[in-house]
């Protein structure tokens, strides 16, 4: 049985762009954090990234799952791109950013005191399923929008992820319906082929 590919990176690179020094600076430079990485992932294996402090793991790691933009390169996912897999929980985070960004002080103070105060099992319990909670609540909140949070005007913050989202979904369903075309024109190629190979057993059959 084969395995199944989970991951498939190609020339994966991250770049960050640096401040010009001066205003007669012609070029612009990079921190390449990540720069063409390779690698592939199947089902059942672990991957585990090593390396001294600073070398981009973290980066690497956020990018893999696109949690950060790639600079360049292919990130497959079971096959497919990221453009083409536009999951309906990516518009309802960004959709409950305003209403849960009131909630989210008083949620983590709550969470800071029940640290502060385990020194025993019940607490610790205690603890332990109030960060379940919020990891569950502000989880998907926090990775899919980042810095934009601390942005004075999160409904402005909202608007504009859902109208990437929308345009991410429409460039997805065009990536679909062109893989589906392209799949019935090889059926309809290899059907040709078949009908022509046929014949041709025929012909010599008769012979």
């Amino acid at each position: 049985m084969t395995t199944r590919q989970l991951f498939k990176i190609q020339n994966l690179q991250k770049y960050y762009p640096v401040k010009k020094s001066n205003v007669f600076q012609r070029h612009q430079e990079y921190v390449k954090a990540n720069k063409n990485i390779s690698l592939e992932i199947f089902e059942g294996e672990t991957l585990g990234i090593v390396g001294e402090s600073g070398c981009g793991k973290s980066t690497f790691g956020r990018t893999l799952i696109q949690l950060r933009e790639q600079t360049g390169g292919t990130t497959m996912f079971y096959g497919d791109t990221i453009e083409n897999l536009m999951p309906s929980y990516v518009k309802e985070t960004y959709d409950s950013i305003p209403k849960i960004s009131g909630s989210y002080d008083k949620d983590f103070a709550e969470l800071k005191a029940l640290e502060a105060q385990r020194n025993d099992e019940a607490s610790i319990d205690a603890c332990r399923l109030k960060e379940i909670d919020f990891n569950k609540k502000y989880g998907n909140v926090l990775r899919l929008a980042g810095g934009l949070l601390v942005h004075d005007d999160l409904n402005f913050v909202r608007q504009l992820l859902i109208k990437r989202y929308s345009a991410g979904s429409k460039l997805a369903q065009i990536h679909q319906d062109l893989y589906m075309t392209q799949a019935r024109l090889k059926i309809v190629g290899t059907d040709a082929k078949l009908e022509a190979n046929e014949k041709r057993l025929q012909a010599q059959f008769a012979r």
